[in-house]
């Protein structure tokens, strides 16, 4: 599995990658700090089949981020991990194209159990799971 991490802050994708680690042991984790890097990482590790992005970034900060990857990748699932609280944009990241919505404010373990309650869902990638 190809797996892709995207967020600006280093010690939070740190957090993240360890998070996927442990949950896919076997998987290359593809570390990247802006939605610019997609073509990139696609060219160099192929299409991913996880995504986890922050969709506060240097080269987005809003649910459209969310609409580009889903463009980019229409068979990747999409977890989006942010700092906005989900009342706020849980529903408008899940029409955009996410599968989840994760707030940073989650405990590591929660993060964790959404990540595998998504992998875990069979189906194609148009079924959308909000956690």
């Amino acid at each position: 599995m190809i797996i892709y991490a995207i967020d600006d802050h280093p010690m939070l994708r740190d957090a993240v990658v360890m998070a996927l680690r442990q949950l896919r042991p076997d998987s290359t984790i593809v570390e990247l700090e802006s939605i610019e890097g997609l073509e990139q990482a696609e060219k160099s590790h192929g299409p991913p089949s996880l995504i986890s992005l922050d969709i506060n970034l240097p080269d987005n900060d809003s649910h459209e981020g969310v609409a580009t990857v889903r463009a980019l990748f229409p068979a990747a699932r999409i977890a989006v991990f942010s700092t906005h609280p989900a009342e706020v944009m849980e529903e408008i990241c899940i029409a955009s194209g996410a599968d989840i919505y994760v707030e940073k404010a989650s405990s590591t373990s929660g993060y964790k159990e959404a990540l595998q309650s998504l992998l875990s869902v069979e189906g194609d990638a148009d079924e959308h799971t909000s956690l």
